[in-house]
């Protein structure tokens, strides 16, 4: 016998977010739809097949529906007229236009189409102009575009989206694709949901006007341009040598909802473009992570003289109407070189633009042709310059103006600076790069270098380096010299060969499975041909791992039949898995999600795995990356954080299969637990005439926090639920030994929930000296007031800046289906109708809620169509109170995919003068697409408030 299983656990840096579902009926996954085929040889009266191609990819997109692919055989299709997508796939069930396998299908626009919708230019007496409409138009969802050569288009490569914003689309993937040459944009996402820009090549790319001049003689559209999107990820891509923008975050400007918001620009390579390498022009939560910007010294793209620069924060002043500006973006682990400016902020007259609560971090700038940073003036707020590497042979290492709302700290400078832009923590002098040839590895630190160890703790921002290391002891800079891989060394969580003859710890939920001879040894037997057959085992709480299978067939039995492992394992019908199927002969990786099965990403073409002798699949899950092997080969890698946590499984589909020596090797560690986050300073009430909220006490940090407590001092945090509470954290300041903190049930000298003993830092908060410190909370019940009682014998206890209240292991707070549920991001996906607004006081937790009054009014959640499905289980929540005499409604419809309510449900009334929790259950009806939140007060006096709302499967 050979088993064993092993759980373990360490605290991550940063909390992690579980994801709870618990689905009770099984859900077999679908087969796979139609593949069309399109040849130059075709014809479009044939039928499609491989051996009866169709001639037009039109044809094809006509014919296609969700599910299906359409796979393009190698060679040049020279198109007169935008190919036009208006047929949507569905969720788990994309249209998939791509390359046949092994071959390079070539959309040719031949320099002269689409010839119609031009923009014209005259400069110096010659005309220019392009077409405004692309070789690829997508205007639908769930549409897949993948490893095609776009090229010679008179206007645009791909354009997906409604560009006047009327219809928003979903889902979108363009990736593996070649676009150049062409006279206009590459590639274009306008008012897009959830989309993906993944390891393309572009360049030469607005060539109608190659050469130097003025915007307002010609302008040049954004290479690859992100417009009014929201959740939509840029990355892997390389980019250089375009007559414009390389990539552009814009946004329209009619409304604030209209802003680009949760936008990734990641893992990319950008150099030698024209105007500039990355641009976020009116973004709100917008990162721009890992990415290498560069000149190489090519003047043919100059502007002006000089390079364009690198990475460009701005919010420009065009068109009609009162423009959205940006904010909360987050600069970082970036590597830049030889950029006019290697990071700058541009102002541009638009009111209220600035850097707002923006964060530039651990990037590495070297050698910019003006400036290492250039900040315009602007009225900035909150926003941090810390842990960069600024080096300079010339020019300035950084302009800004001297404003005390931009923070600078921790950085290294190659020469002193002065005013604002210097801090006590700097260093001053060689970074000490590796250098040598332009790549990642010249922006390297050396061993000798200073920057090491002397960055500022800021892993919770930036827990990993520009090469995904973790930082442990942060170094300045976006290289971690000492960083550690976040994979730490695997550990046997479980293994089986099943030579005992049982199969203990394995449950069957589908199919049939036994422990068999299989000559000389044992096997764990799939031996019924149906339908997503499948037996797991191990851990739920399992998160960064490999699954490792021996897997045998004595004879592929179908068209259809597959057989894999399954990671991730949520319940029945949630999970990942790696697979062999015969239907298209690939090793691929799909998600299952309640009804939905999704390709993650798949193999080129491979012969069927030799019948009658075992072969080794592998399924790694490490953070959001999902790996599959065959035989020791890297087959599939795939991009997804749906599932964090899971237990594994055979699993086999209409075909029979041995597997053998199956073992899971730890990769990662269990999450943290969640937590309700306060602020000292969003006490609900007090007592002491010297507790003072910080708009007179500010730390050096610009923290706000509450300070001068004294002996027997409290603060009141009202209406928490103490049975989901088991311990607690606080961050403080104090110089003495002997202060501590009880936390009390319902008075100041109530129930004693648990002691923390304050840490001694040497100073108060006014010099930014913290630390942390926690305890255990005793068993309690029932929602109740927190007395946070402050103690210590003498003058003096102690300055606080925050609580976490850490929530136990059966709190169901996550998988919340809500954006932004407590408002802490304003109105940012939510509606506020008559008498509603955001305000600061009154929040049941953190700073902001939705207040309605003093007359009837309410307010209503952007519609939810991630995650929701029909006849399926689901739990809402929220707190509210109302002042006397007013009642809150909150409403839940349950949509079908025309906007038509199906159902609706109401949660209890609230009515009460302090916040209450109030919840509800509910099955969603059959047909059910897409889930409306939405509440009403109807007294025409008096106010109401409403906070941390949760939706979520239950």
């Amino acid at each position: 016998m050979s088993k064993s299983i092993k759980t373990w656990a360490v605290l991550l840096t940063a909390a992690l977010v579980f994801q709870v579902f618990s689905f009770l009926v099984p859900q077999q996954a679908k087969a796979e739809g139609n593949i069309y085929y399109v040849a130059t040889t075709g014809n479009d009266n044939n039928s499609g097949s491989k051996d009866e191609p169709f001639l037009t990819i039109q044809k094809a997109m006509d014919v296609a529906s969700p599910g299906d692919t359409v796979y393009i055989r190698g060679g040049t299709y020279y198109i007169t007229s935008p190919i036009t997508i208006t047929k949507s796939g569905e969720a788990g069930k994309p249209i998939t236009l791509a390359a046949y396998p092994g071959e390079t299908p070539v959309i040719d626009g031949q320099n002269k189409y689409p010839d119609f919708n031009f923009a014209t230019y005259t400069y110096n007496g010659q005309t220019y102009e392009h077409s405004w409409e692309p070789l690829i138009k997508i205007l639908a969802s769930h549409i897949v575009v993948d490893g095609l050569e776009i090229t010679r288009s008179y206007g645009k490569g791909i354009e997906a989206g409604n560009v006047t914003g009327e219809i928003r689309y979903s889902d979108i993937t363009v990736k593996n694709c070649k676009i150049h040459h062409n006279w206009a944009t590459a590639l274009e996402f306008e008012h897009l949901d959830n989309s993906l820009a993944d390891n393309n090549e572009i360049w030469q790319n607005n060539i109608f006007a190659p050469f130097d001049r003025r915007p307002e003689d010609v302008r040049w559209p954004v290479i690859l341009l992100i417009a009014t999107c929201s959740h939509t990820t840029v990355q892997n891509n390389k980019i250089y040598n375009n007559w414009g923008e390389a990539i552009g975050i814009w946004s329209n400007f009619r409304t604030p909802s209209q802003i680009s918001k949760y936008i990734t620009v990641q893992d990319n390579e950008v150099f030698d473009n024209y105007a500039v390498e990355i641009y976020i022009d009116h973004g709100a939560y917008v990162t721009v992570q890992r990415n290498l910007v560069y000149k190489t010294g090519d003047t043919t793209f100059y502007r002006d003289g000089a390079p364009c620069a690198g990475i460009l924060i701005s919010d420009e002043l065009y068109g009609d109407g009162t423009p959205p500006v940006g904010h909360h973006r987050k600069i970082i682990n970036n590597f830049a070189k030889g950029n006019l400016s290697n990071i700058a902020y541009w102002y541009q007259g638009v009111e209220g633009s600035a850097l707002n609560n923006d964060l530039i971090a651990h990037n590495t700038l070297v050698d910019a042709y003006n400036d290492g940073i250039y900040i315009a003036a602007a009225d900035h707020i909150n926003t941090r310059i810390e842990n960069n590497i600024i080096k300079q042979s010339s020019g300035n290492l950084v302009r800004t103006e001297q404003d005390p709302e931009l923070h600078f700290s921790h950085n290294c400078w190659s020469g002193s600076v002065s005013g604002i832009a210097s801090s006590a923590n700097d260093v001053i002098g060689d970074p000490k790069l590796t250098g040598g040839a332009l790549g990642e590895n010249y922006f390297k630190l050396k061993s000798d270098s200073p920057c090491i160890g002397a960055g500022k703790e800021i892993t919770s921002d930036v827990p990993y380096d520009y090469f995904n290391n973790l930082r442990s002891d942060p170094d300045i800079g976006a290289h971690e010299y000492n960083g550690s891989s976040p994979t730490p060394t695997p550990v046997m969580l479980f293994s089986d060969d099943f030579e005992d003859g049982y199969a203990n710890g394995w449950t069957t939920n589908y199919g049939t499975f036994s422990v068999v001879n299989d000559g000389s040894n044992k096997a764990y037997y799939s031996s019924e041909s149906v339908g997503g057959a499948n037996s797991y085992a191990g851990e739920s709480t399992w998160d960064d791992y490999t699954v490792e299978a021996k897997i045998k067939v004595d004879s592929w039995e179908g068209t259809n039949s597959r057989a894999g492992i399954v990671a991730r394992r949520q319940n029945s019908s949630n999970y990942y898995h790696m697979f062999y199927s015969k239907s298209d002969s690939k090793i691929s990786i799909y998600k299952l999600q309640g009804a939905n099965h999704t390709l993650l990403a798949s193999s080129n073409v491979i012969p069927a795995p030799s019948t009658g002798v075992y072969h080794t699949y592998k399924f790694e899950v490490s953070g959001n990356i999902l790996k599959a092997y065959l035989d020791g080969q890297l087959m599939a890698t795939a991009t997804d954080d749906t599932f964090t946590t899971g237990n594994i499984a055979c699993y086999t589909h209409f075909q029979k299969a041995f597997f053998d020596d199956i073992k899971v090797e730890g990769q990662g560690v269990s999450p943290e637990p969640d937590y309700l986050f306060k602020e000292a300073e969003s006490y609900d009430s007090k007592l002491g005439d010297l507790i003072a909220l910080n708009s007179t006490t500010v730390g050096a940090s610009g923290d706000a926090y509450v300070g001068w407590t004294q002996n027997n001092d409290y603060l009141v945090f009202s209406n928490i639920d103490l049975s989901k509470i088991d311990s607690v954290e606080t961050r403080t300041a104090t110089i003495y030994d002997d202060s501590t903190i009880e936390f009390r049930a319902g008075s100041p000298t109530g129930t004693l929930l648990g002691i923390i003993n304050v840490p001694n830092t040497g100073s108060w908060a006014a010099v930014d000296k913290w630390a942390t410190a926690s305890a255990e909370f005793s068993d309690a019940s029932g929602i109740q007031d927190i007395y946070v009682v402050f103690k210590r014998s003498g003058s003096g206890v102690a300055d606080i800046d925050w609580i976490k209240f850490y929530l136990n292991s059966d709190t169901p707070v996550s998988g919340n289906l809500l954006a932004n549920p407590g408002f802490e991001s304003g109105s940012e996906d939510w509606d506020l109708w008559e008498n509603a607004s955001i305000v600061t006081n009154n929040a049941y937790s953190g700073s902001r809620c939705v207040r309605i009054g003093t007359g009837i009014g309410g307010f209503s959640h952007s519609t939810i169509t991630s995650g929701v499905y029909e006849n399926t289980n689901y739990y809402i929540e929220a707190w509210g109170k109302a002042d006397s005499g007013n009642n809150i409604y909150v409403y839940v419809d349950c949509r079908n995919s025309s906007g038509t309510t199906i159902q609706s449900f109401t949660m209890p009334i609230f009515n009460s003068t302090s916040y209450v929790k109030n919840s509800l259950q509910f099955t969603t009806p059959a047909g059910t697409t897409q889930i409306a939140v939405w509440t009403w007060k109807n007294g025409t006096s008096g106010y109401v408030y409403m906070d941390d709302f949760l939706l979520r499967q239950d």
